[in-house]
């Protein structure tokens, strides 16, 4: 049974975790190499338009979108309220490739390079891998602390049951 405070927990705070990651993933980048992307693509409305001077609120809002969706995936795919029985190398594969489409599709929707940038590929690709790893990281590291602490209560209700056994 899934518990829905939890889930909608690991939910919000996997959203969050994304933002944070991809806001500042973006802002990095951006300051690294938003003036040259500017030159190399001044007809698109890009992600990193305004250069190493930041980020445009309407970037911050597809940003936002990004994230709700990347923290989805991860939420649904890397905790086990859905998919108990896959394992967890498999769910993070299966987010990985949905991952990699949902970025491709905001690159083409909000023309944030062009598509025959080499340049822009290279970079999105680094950073999007980069950002991934991050709230994927912690979702397997909170997905273990929690498969420990209900290991040790499942010894703990053992031993309790044994010696319980043992009085009588």
């Amino acid at each position: 049974m899934v518990d829905k405070r939890a889930f909608a927990k690991e939910m919000v705070l996997s959203v969050a975790l994304a933002f944070f990651s991809t806001i500042v993933g973006a802002s990095v980048v951006g300051w690294l190499f938003g003036d040259t992307v500017i030159n190399v693509a001044t007809e698109y409305e890009g992600l990193l338009r305004l250069g190493s001077a930041g980020l445009a609120f309407e970037s911050i809002a597809q940003l936002l979108l990004f994230s709700l969706i990347m923290g989805t995936l991860v939420s649904i795919f890397t905790t086990d309220h859905l998919f108990k029985k896959a394992m967890l190398l498999w769910r993070c594969v299966i987010t990985m490739i949905l991952s990699v489409i949902t970025l491709v599709t905001f690159v083409i929707i909000f023309r944030w390079f062009p598509l025959d940038a080499i340049q822009g590929w290279v970079v999105i690709l680094t950073s999007f891998v980069t950002i991934f790893a991050i709230p994927l990281i912690a979702a397997i590291i909170a997905t273990k602390r929690k498969d420990k602490r209900m290991e040790k209560q499942l010894v703990d209700y053992k031993r309790k049951q044994r010696d319980e056994l043992d009085v009588d």
